[in-house]
């Protein structure tokens, strides 16, 4: 929560009654002319901003006093934000005139975090209530003041093989995300990998160690992270085709895929259902139309329609070479029906496995077992299955 400033009694006042006296004359020049009503404000309204709650809720943040003080007396004496911790914090004359006095310094990470809050709209705000107070005061004649600011400081990190790496995953999954595609945000984990490697980087470990740590690293990553370059590859291409294919081109018709009819089966099976991800249904949710079912056939052409019970269900028939695939098959949809909260009915046969959807609440078809049905046929392209005419010359039934 934001606050203007501490309310506690000063300590130099109670340790050091004649403490003014080690006032530098600078330093007392600006401390009167900081200590104006309408700076606090604009400098509090700029820390508000940082989250929409900030003013009634949370724990109490650094004052706006002490933030604007602290950025003052940090570009006074051209100090980095390491050296204005450091030197406020064993100093009581600075203490003082930070407004800080017998309270915890902000640490330079603090500082670091809301410096760029103070942007140029405020800036330029600041710098005019500066010239305003000038005039007042007698101290300048001009109506603006003059400045020089073209060296900016900025955060930036080197450019180590390890950090360009962790920003190529973070470009690539705000890139999906905006595309539409359900992809998890790996900042932490890559992070989590990234620092022991700069860390022995900056301890002088060759180039040499340092990659074979690397390849350790990553071959001790879950089964799940350990896919193949194609896998990937072929994952972004379907994901890229169906956002080509869901936007519409100057002429307000749609963008023609880049060859949707002689796509791989692979690109074909990540589709746009298979992007998304189910959501709850009651028992009054809607059935699909049957202008919904014949839209939705399209990306999952090789499913039939089936009714049994008076229930319509989606069901396909899956070949692969022996019955060990066929099980391993089984059990990576049997996993993607756990992580998505919705499941299948299973028959598995030697070299063959049977997929029928259908919602049982709604005893129907529901948007669900369409998008279900597209990931489905995204497994049956990983574990390698194989055509009909492939498994009848393998002597499947």
């Amino acid at each position: 929560m934001v606050q203007r400033a501490y309310t506690q009694r000063s300590l130099v006042e109670v340790l050091l009654p004649d403490a003014d006296k080690l006032w530098d004359s600078t330093l007392r020049r600006i401390d009167a002319l900081l200590d104006d009503e309408v700076l606090v404000d604009r400098i509090a309204d700029a820390l508000a901003r940082r989250h929409p709650q900030s003013r009634r809720r949370g724990r109490l943040g650094t004052p706006a006093a002490v933030v604007l003080r602290l950025l003052v007396l940090k570009h006074l004496y051209d100090w980095s934000f390491d050296e204005c911790e450091r030197e406020v914090r064993g100093h009581l004359v600075y203490r003082a005139f930070c407004r800080i006095d017998g309270e915890r310094v902000p640490d330079a990470k603090t500082l670091i975090r809301l410096a760029p809050l103070l942007d140029e709209a405020v800036l330029k705000d600041v710098l005019t209530r500066l010239v305003m107070l000038g005039r007042t005061r007698g101290l300048i004649r001009g109506r603006r003041l003059r400045v020089d600011t073209t060296v900016v400081e900025t955060n930036i990190h080197y450019p180590t093989d390890s950090t360009l790496l962790a920003d190529g995953v973070r470009v690539l999954t705000r890139t999906l995300r905006r595309l539409g595609a359900p992809v998890r945000e790996r900042a932490r984990s890559i992070a989590r990998r990234d620092i022991p490697l700069r860390r022995r980087d900056d301890d002088g470990l060759p180039a040499r160690g340092l990659r074979a740590e690397a390849g350790r690293t990553h071959r001790a990553l879950p089964a799940r992270e350990d896919r193949p370059k194609a896998r990937a590859l072929s994952t972004l291409s379907g994901y890229i085709v169906a956002a080509a294919a869901r936007r519409p081109d100057r002429t307000g018709g749609r963008a023609p895929g880049p060859g949707t009819e002689d796509a791989p089966r692979e690109v074909r099976a990540m589709s746009t259902l298979s992007a998304e991800r189910c959501v709850a249904c009651r028992r009054d949710s809607p059935r699909v139309t049957e202008a919904e079912i014949a839209e939705f056939r399209r990306e999952v052409p090789d499913w039939q329609l089936r009714e049994r019970d008076g229930i319509a269900r989606l069901e396909r028939a899956f070949h692969f070479p022996d019955f060990a695939a066929a099980l391993a098959f089984t059990n990576r949809v049997g996993a993607l029906a756990e992580e998505e909260g919705h499941h299948p009915a299973l028959l598995t046969e030697w070299a063959r496995v049977t997929v029928t959807w259908w919602t049982h609440k709604i005893h129907g078809l529901h948007r669900n077992d369409f998008i279900m049905a597209a990931k489905t046929d995204a497994r049956a392209v990983e574990s390698g299955r194989v055509t009909r005419d492939e498994a009848r010359e393998k002597g499947a039934p």
